[in-house]
């Protein structure tokens, strides 16, 4: 179950995943554009929206989208778990001559928060300070506890 749901994002490795899922099914892969961790209503685990942008045929293409799905199945009442599961939300297929170009929605998910170094990074809050004459200092922003601004 851990291959297949982790506890942490680990960012690095789920886009080593995809990409030789990817090169697997014999597609390229143009962009990827993974969202940020989002934890579910009913708590327990935490989704990643992913947009994958690829171009092959339309047989490797669906070879890919089959690959996706199999990461993960059961047989004979047991998890089966090759990578992490990811579930395909939406499919757009663009023709041009022998090339299609597809733009697929994953989701993917991880089990408790979800949160580590390895996900996606967070900006530290600015803090602007002024200083006259008078020495006056004005903070906008949060302040560490304890802090004085």
């Amino acid at each position: 179950l851990t291959t297949a749901m982790p506890s942490l994002v680990d960012m690095p490795d789920l886009l080593l995943e995809l990409d030789q899922t990817a090169t697997a099914a014999g597609v390229s892969i143009d962009s990827i554009a993974p969202g940020g961790t989002t934890a579910s209503a009913t708590g327990g685990y935490s989704t990643i929206e992913i947009g994958l942008n690829v171009t092959g045929n339309f047989y490797s293409l669906t070879d890919l989208l089959y690959r996706l799905r199999n990461l993960v199945y059961v047989r004979s009442g047991a998890l089966q778990a090759n990578g992490r599961i990811f579930s395909v939300n939406s499919v757009n297929l663009t023709p041009t001559n022998d090339v299609v170009t597809a733009e697929i929605g994953l989701t993917t998910y991880v089990y408790g928060a979800g949160t580590s170094t390895a996900s996606t990074p967070t900006a530290p809050t600015a803090t602007d300070t002024t200083t006259s004459d008078t020495t006056t200092t004005s903070s906008s922003g949060p302040s560490a506890a304890g802090a004085t601004p």
